[in-house]
């Protein structure tokens, strides 16, 4: 009994030891590979900013196919959050790259942004309503009381990175970057449309592929001690919501040209 003790207690040293160097092997693999490749993971708020654009509206249902013109909308967030130390916010950008060369790196990132129609304005409509032609121009509120994607226009872009160095040394990097990128469009629209009953009714049919994008970001990086970072970007864009659903067959239709900015913090491996 006393060997079986002593042979199984030499087995199990053994094998702890043995686990414990291949667990040691595989992470220091795994640390080399994020090191070798210089992967770069970042976090930031945003902002954002939309030109007037037009909105095709469709539901069937209520035999309506309007074309609403120069809508303005806003995206409802500021950046006075970062005063107060607010990082749980409703606009973001999460961003992971990869180094390919001295000059060039692959980045995949993805953005959440708001957008909030201002319905208290009067806009030209033409179209169908309730079976009914009109060509008007009278507040939105008439028809549509509440219509956003405030849950919201969430961009799953790649593009590639063209790094401008401006100071490096062991202690603080600086440089410049251009991004041209390209995505898809996640969806999520919300509403609250007059029947034609005069009820208003609520739509919320959650995020869906609704689209796709296209852009170009400027940034300005602090690299310290060449790992930790913070980032200025400023991202123009075109988004092409070729169908934001608000149920089964009610949906919008747009084309958005605007600007999103901010900050993040990171770090590279």
């Amino acid at each position: 009994m006393k060997n079986f003790i002593v042979k199984s207690a030499l087995l199990l040293f053994l094998f702890t030891g043995i686990t414990e160097m291949n667990a040691q092997s595989i992470f220091d693999k795994f640390e080399h590979f994020l090191s070798s490749k210089r992967l770069q993971l970042s976090y930031g708020v945003q902002s954002s900013w939309y030109r007037e654009s037009h909105i095709h509206f469709i539901q069937e249902k209520y035999e309506r196919d309007l074309v609403i013109f120069d809508v303005h909308a806003i995206d409802r967030e500021n950046l006075s959050f970062l005063l107060k130390g607010e990082f749980g916010v409703n606009q973001y950008k999460i961003n992971l790259a990869i180094d390919l060369s001295d000059k060039y790196s692959l980045s995949a990132f993805v953005t959440h942004l708001g957008y909030h129609v201002k319905v208290d304005k009067e806009y030209y409509k033409i179209g169908t309503w309730n079976g009914m032609h009109i060509s008007n121009e009278d507040n939105l509120k008439n028809y549509i009381t509440a219509l956003e994607h405030s849950n919201g226009i969430n961009s799953w872009n790649v593009g590639i990175r063209r790094r401008f160095k401006i100071k490096q040394n062991n202690w603080i990097g600086l440089e410049a970057g251009i991004k041209p990128n390209i995505g898809l469009l996640a969806v999520a629209t919300q509403g609250e449309v007059i029947n034609p009953y005069g009820v208003a009714e609520r739509y919320d049919k959650g995020n869906k592929i609704g689209g796709y994008n296209y852009g170009g970001e400027i940034d300005l990086s602090i690299y310290i001690k060449q790992h930790w970072m913070l980032e200025l970007n400023l991202n123009y864009f075109q988004m092409h919501v070729k169908k934001a659903l608000l149920d089964e067959e009610a949906y919008v239709k747009q084309n958005l040209v605007g600007s999103h900015y901010g900050l993040s913090v990171g770090y590279k491996f």
